[in-house]
Formats: C-alpha cells, sequence, structure tokens
C-alpha cells in the first residue's frame, strides 16, 4: 500500500539521508509483461541501490529497498 511504501522510504532516509540523484539505472531483466531496473541512489549520507519493477506500461508495480543500507565510507 502507499502507507507502507512511504514508511518504508522515511525509515531508509532516517539512514541514507535525503535523495540528491540518481547515479545510474541499469535494465536487470524483463519478461513481456515487467521489467526490472536497478536504480543507483545518491543519498547525504551513502548511495545503494534501489530496484523497481515496472509492468508493460512503464508504470511502477514494485520498489525492493535495501534492508541493510551500506554504510557511509
Amino acid at each position: 500500500t502507499a502507507a507502507v511504501l512511504q514508511a518504508r522510504w522515511q525509515g531508509l532516509q532516517r539512514i541514507t539521508g535525503n535523495v540528491v540523484g540518481v547515479r545510474k539505472v541499469v535494465e536487470a531483466a524483463s519478461t513481456p509483461d515487467t521489467r526490472l531496473v536497478l536504480v543507483n541512489v545518491q543519498f547525504n549520507r551513502l548511495s545503494d541501490n534501489l530496484y523497481v519493477i515496472l509492468n508493460a506500461e512503464n508504470q511502477i508495480t514494485g520498489v525492493d529497498f535495501p534492508e541493510y543500507p551500506a554504510g557511509p565510507r
């Protein structure tokens, strides 16, 4: 749900900081109905990967947040 997505995003940002920008986007896999896209995001404190799942109309149907974001270097 939107509420769960928002709560997970806010939890991630408590660790990573705010989004600064997107560093790289790569299509990791695809089928006729879906695409899995790896998005490397630069946050204030670190960069990490998000997996975004798109349907055939390029609508976001899922986002996989890192369970344990990489710590600052």
